[in-house]
């Protein structure tokens, strides 16, 4: 997470950015480049992701450490990895260590901290209370003693803060409330659309003929609508039958046609989680299959993985390959699918060439926080899925959003002051494109694709939208009008003039909506006042006294 130090300085780089240097257009090329075979992409992998001396060191007090403490950090009451958080030594000199994306770290101590004696360890991560230590070893207290040559392995457990817990969960009744069913409305099949006509998101409720398709706490239920009242149909275990649950989130789904898919994520299975059911005309759930997609957790409190495009499904998944690879192999970190039959350990198939992963044309200069990020789109056919993939490489911190011709994929690097990129990969083929850009959007909500223009919320903090990255109030924000054109192979930066910086409310930004021809913005924090522009008259602001917060 970046300090407000760090922030303030990416602020001012960004007001430069904006106000001093001078435009100058810069022509875009066709595209990315792909890899021409799978020995390039090997050895491309390679170079990132084999050891040396420098790289595989523990991180943290020291890159020469004598003592290593290697941690896994899960929540107390699901089991799951707590993904991204912070690891610190609590005496001075302070220093410390953030979680890959399974909980796991690995801090090194100096000589000195250890002929000191004492360690005590503080533990925080957002949405849970902080600890010191806290370790579930008996043997070990708030403060313990580590000497040279030790290799200590710990699990450390964070209870949910209850505060965290409320927030969440209105979140997601506002969310439900306003851009689910809306009183008045005539449903049909495609209610449920947020954003864009023509792309309907994962969900929890979605309208099938006469019929409510509901995923409710791990359970799929149909309820019939009509004559002024609702009557249950049918229930089904979301993780169809003979499968263990535990471990699997089940949160988003839509439906194809006349199957229902409910999409999750596995830590047991490994995956993202694809559970199909055909949803008879009388409102009977048949379980059909069972799917797994490789990738990590793909939660965004702000955001679904899954869309419905054209009857298709659409998926879009990261993967961290330093930190994957590390674990699994450069072997098996490629987009790819398997069938479930009831085997944890069962293979994966590739579904996608070399020719179908594509890098820009300048290096990520964070190499740690590389990234693969791959859009699946899947046709369903009796019950089975038939997908292809095409995926590009950047840094690990994201936010996309779909359009209806491609899927654009914000990615930023955690390094302080870092520089992002945008991508686009369309939807019904052609090649990716990718633009230098600056700072992040702070959602989805944040684009909006109109004709040859992508227009773009972006704030001075560009860490993505992954788990609550979402959830921050934003300092000094701007709207790019990013002309399509522009995107190439992605050495070229965007256009200076392309950025109008907007004022900000007194409470920051955390929330952004473009509704007609406007934008409107504020804060659900705390503040009174909705700031609006029209989009073709970006530098007039008028101010909205709301008597709320957004």
């Amino acid at each position: 997470m970046l300090t407000h130090l760090s922030m303030t300085r990416f602020a001012v780089a960004l007001l430069l950015f904006l106000a001093v240097c001078p435009a100058a257009a810069q022509p875009a090329s066709e595209g990315l480049t792909p890899f021409t075979s799978d020995s390039a992409l090997t050895n491309y992998l390679r170079a990132f992701l084999e050891p040396s001396p420098a790289s595989s060191a523990p991180v943290g007090c020291t890159e020469d450490p004598v003592a290593v403490i290697a941690g896994y950090i899960v929540d107390a009451e699901a089991s799951v990895p707590i993904p991204r958080a912070n690891v610190v030594r609590s005496r001075e000199p302070m220093c410390g260590a953030v979680a890959n994306v399974y909980g796991r770290f690995h801090l090194g101590i100096d000589s000195l901290s250890v002929a000191a004696g004492a360690v005590r360890l503080t533990v925080k991560a957002f949405g849970y209370e902080t600890v010191e230590t806290g370790f579930d070893i008996e043997t070990i207290g708030p403060e313990f003693r580590i000497e040279a040559g030790d290799s200590l392995r710990v699990r450390v457990a964070l209870e949910p803060s209850e505060d965290a817990l409320e927030e969440v969960v209105v979140t997601g009744e506002v969310a439900g409330v306003q851009y689910g069913v809306v009183a008045g409305e005539t449903f049909t099949d495609d209610v449920t659309n947020v954003q864009t006509a023509g792309v309907d998101e994962g969900g929890i409720v979605k309208l099938h003929r006469d019929y409510l398709v509901v995923l409710r706490r791990g359970r799929l239920f149909t309820v019939r609508v009509g004559d002024g009242a609702l009557a249950p149909v049918d229930v089904a275990d979301a993780s169809g039958p003979d499968v263990d649950p535990s471990g699997t989130w089940y949160d988003e789904l839509l439906m194809v046609g006349e199957t229902a898919v409910v999409v999750g994520y596995s830590y047991q299975r490994g995956g993202t989680e694809l559970v199909l059911f055909d949803v008879g005309r009388d409102g009977a759930l048949e379980y059909r299959s069972t799917y797994h997609l490789r990738s990590n957790d793909y939660y965004s409190a702000e955001n679904y993985a899954s869309r419905v495009v054209d009857d298709r499904l659409v998926f879009y998944t990261p993967l961290a390959l330093r930190w994957y690879g590390q674990e699994q192999g450069t072997e098996q970190m490629l987009p790819a699918m398997r069938r479930w039959t009831g085997d944890a350990q069962g293979a994966f198939e590739p579904i996608v060439s070399a020719t179908s992963i594509y890098r820009p044309a300048r290096e990520v200069d964070d190499v740690w926080n590389l990234a693969l990020h791959t859009v699946t789109s899947c046709g369903i056919a009796d019950g089975a899925l038939d997908c292809e993939a095409t995926a590009v490489f950047g840094p690990f911190g994201h936010t996309f959003y779909v359009s209806g011709t491609a899927v654009y994929a914000w990615l930023s690097s955690w390094q302080q002051d870092a520089a992002s990129m945008l991508y686009r990969l369309p939807l019904r083929g052609g090649r990716p494109s990718a633009l230098g850009v600056q700072g992040g959007p702070i959602d989805q909500f944040s684009f909006l694709e109109d004709g040859e223009t992508l227009n773009v919320v972006v704030s001075s903090w560009g860490g993505g939208q992954w788990m609550w990255g979402s959830e921050q109030p934003r300092g000094e924000i701007a709207l790019a009008q990013i002309p399509l054109a522009a995107l190439g192979d992605g050495a070229s930066d965007a256009d200076r003039a392309w950025y109008h910086r907007l004022p900000v409310p007194e409470a920051g930004v955390d929330v952004n909506r473009f509704v007609g021809g406007h934008l409107l913005y504020g804060s659900s924090y705390g503040g009174e006042e909705v700031f609006a522009i029209a989009r073709s008259e970006p530098n007039a602001v008028h101010k909205i006294q709301t008597g709320h917060p957004a």
